[in-house]
């Protein structure tokens, strides 16, 4: 795939160091503005940058997802930590009496664990009257339609989507990512047009989108989900449990019951998360075998997938 992408520049033409060229192009992927699009050196620096850069009085962040939103906030006057089945009425009840606008980061699809009940239209539209709402996309594919309905989510109920398109392109060590949403918002245009991407960054991003690009990134989108419907399937039929909303490049498996008879494994590809009781499986052809090789259970029943 990356060979296939860089074949697909031109590397006789200059690129652009003011990026001017590119954010046209992607914010017509995202099917938003220009000027909603904010390109940063990695997802890490989008999020470090509305945790750190521009001050918070409050900032509530899931007890899971990125390590960073701890590390960030640490600059706040108070920080309050949810839990992944928090509610938006809980997390409304939570800052009652509390000053300004607080903001919330929901991690999505989630990382391992999702926060579906704050997904919904209603949910979004409640949080977005009383916080500054930002949801870390980073686990999802920019190429599929779940991200371009996140970004017309983020128009409609004023958030901020911050996305990675290093993962997406399978070259995590490019470090490109960047912030969907009302400029506005981020009240700091000088730190965010501090961030300048170099030669290779920005020669890869171009290839990520032009129009053979998004057809080759697109198709391995795809390609990655069926690759994530297959692994669930196989533990399904190991009579294995899974989470529901684990993001199209791993699976997230509870540690209980049968599956402790499996996991944790050092055969297995993934991460493991003692405190959750959890296992964060990679998507690859590698775990899929493996899984396959289990002996096979009854038909599973609709209790298979965990919320």
């Amino acid at each position: 795939m990356v060979q296939a992408l860089v074949l697909e520049r031109p590397w006789n033409k200059y690129t652009s160091g003011s990026l001017a060229n590119l954010k046209p192009r992607v914010s017509f992927v995202f099917h938003t503005e220009a000027a909603n699009v904010q390109l940063t050196v990695g997802a890490d620096a989008a999020l470090k940058l509305l945790l750190t850069d521009i001050p918070r009085q409050t900032i509530v962040h899931p007890r899971y997802g990125y390590p960073g939103y701890g590390k960030w906030s640490r600059n706040a006057d108070r920080v309050l930590i949810y839990d992944h089945k928090a509610t938006a009425g809980e997390l409304l009840s939570s800052v009652e009496g509390i000053q300004g606008r607080p903001l919330l980061i929901i991690c999505w699809p989630g990382n391992p664990v999702e926060n579906e009940n704050l997904m919904t239209s209603e949910s979004l539209t409640a949080l977005s009257v009383r916080f500054d709402v930002v949801i870390d996309a980073t686990y999802l594919s920019i190429y599929t339609e779940t991200f371009v309905d996140l970004c017309r989510q983020a128009q409609h109920h004023g958030l901020l989507v911050v996305f990675s398109l290093s993962k997406a392109v399978g070259i995590p060590a490019a470090r490109l990512g960047g912030i969907v949403g009302d400029p506005n918002k981020l009240k700091s245009q000088k730190e965010v047009e501090k961030f300048r991407w170099d030669l290779f960054q920005s020669a890869v991003a171009e290839c990520a989108f032009s129009e053979a690009g998004i057809q080759i990134l697109s198709a391995h989108a795809g390609r990655l989900g069926e690759l994530a419907s297959k692994i669930r399937i196989a533990l399904h039929n190991a009579g294995m449990q899974t989470y529901a909303g684990s993001g199209n490049n791993f699976v997230s498996v509870p540690l209980h019951g049968k599956n402790v008879a499996h996991f944790p494994s050092s055969h297995f590809q993934g991460k493991l998360y003692p405190d959750l009781n959890l296992m964060r499986l990679d998507c690859n052809n590698h775990n899929l075998e493996l899984i396959r090789a289990m002996p096979q259970a009854s038909p599973p029943g609709a209790d298979m997938v965990l919320s």
